[in-house]
């Protein structure tokens, strides 16, 4: 997949991950009660795939639930509710270790596959009826595009065919996991163009292709967002808000800074989130001076 190299190597390890990965998020994986959002995951997973698309069932949009809706009918139990999590954390780790490929070689696709493998965070949403693990799924496949665009800019003079399909597989799956899908973009983008910018000579098509694809991707879930917001209107305090940009803030302290927000107030969530946008680009642009200077250095 990296360099577009299919070999044994490269196939046999991300699996044998995958498998590991598997029947640790299997492991009791209905030992818990289901909770009120696992509640409401089946119930939505009832509706038709054209009642989720035309009515204001829901305001997530309705791929997991049409996903759930293959492995859980009404009266099955919680294993099966939550079997499709379970088989996007594993997928998550595979993808995990060719992000880790594409970024460092053989030694780091090990190490962030282990991550991942072990990671708290990932065995607790991989055995929860929720959409988090469709948007990790989604947003490691775009990380993996975009790591690798970066990579070929420097000796292509556009992108190649294979990273644009990935990234389209990427940010489908995001917009149609979960709104939150909105910052990680964001983020990504700010990420992408850091680095494209500090490269030399890189081809525009590299900043406006990708472009084109994302918006192209992500708009295939604009015929939902009508009935989306009907339905989010009636739950979300920030759809209520006077103006536009108290609405973005109200938004934004929704997602990832809710706790913070609580313990500290709305404004430090806030820079907070900013400070580490900020921080994460400055990193990206260190390595790639690093990498700039060691590449000058070596001999030719």
């Amino acid at each position: 997949m990296v360099e577009g190299e299919w070999k044994y190597s490269a196939i046999l390890p991300p699996l044998l991950f995958g498998l590991l990965a598997l029947l640790l998020r299997l492991y009791h994986l209905d030992e818990k009660s289901i909770w009120m959002d696992e509640a409401f995951t089946s119930y939505h997973s009832t509706f038709s795939a054209y009642q989720l698309w035309t009515q204001p069932v829901t305001t997530k949009p309705p791929l997991f639930y049409l996903i759930t809706s293959l492995f859980w009918s009404p009266g099955d139990s919680a294993f099966a509710l939550r079997l499709p999590v379970a088989i996007l954390g594993a997928i998550s780790v595979t993808v995990s270790w060719y992000l880790g490929r594409a970024l460092a070689g053989n030694r780091a696709a090990f190490l962030l596959a282990l991550f991942v493998l072990l990671s708290d965070v990932n065995l607790f949403y991989s055995q929860e009826a929720r959409h988090y693990m469709l948007l990790s799924v989604g947003w490691l496949l775009l990380l993996l595009s975009l790591v690798q665009l970066v990579k070929s800019s420097g000796n292509q003079d556009k992108p190649r065919r294979s990273d644009l399909v990935l990234m389209v597989a990427g940010v489908m799956l995001m917009a149609h996991s979960h709104p939150v899908a909105v910052h990680y973009l964001a983020a990504s983008g700010i990420a992408y163009f850091s680095a494209l910018l500090i490269m030399p000579g890189c081809n525009r098509r590299f900043f406006y292709q990708p472009v084109i694809v994302v918006l192209l991707a992500g708009m295939s879930v604009l015929p939902w967002l009508p009935v989306g917001f009907e339905s989010a209107s009636t739950n979300f305090n920030w759809l209520k808000q006077p103006d536009a940009g108290k609405a973005l803030f109200e938004y934004m302290m929704l997602f990832g800074s809710s706790s913070l927000a609580f313990l500290a107030g709305k404004k430090l969530a806030f820079g907070a989130g900013v400070l580490l946008v900020a921080v994460s680009v400055a990193g990206i642009l260190s390595l790639r001076a690093k990498e700039r200077e060691s590449k000058a250095r070596s001999p030719r």
